[in-house]
């Protein structure tokens, strides 16, 4: 995600709700994912649909890092 030299700060809205129904930041993104397509998101962030399912579910030593969240951002336009 490249920020232009004119902005200065980045706001997110957030909706009130969220903090109830996920429990972390890669809880919300997996469900975002998930309801996109998990095929169809992986393929815009150009890593393979089972290493994306492992980095979103907090399994293993393949953590979703914060390139991919600029990327997943980018692509599905997802704040």
């Amino acid at each position: 995600m490249r920020i232009a030299d004119s902005q200065l700060q980045m706001t997110l809205d957030l909706d009130a709700d969220l903090t109830d129904r996920f429990r972390s930041v890669k809880e919300a993104v997996a469900a975002g994912v998930y309801r996109r397509g998990l095929k169809r998101v992986a393929g815009d962030l150009d890593v393979s649909p089972g290493n994306l399912s492992v980095q979103l579910s907090g399994d293993g030593g393949r953590h979703f890092d914060t390139d991919l969240l600029e990327r997943y951002i980018e692509s599905s336009g997802d704040k």
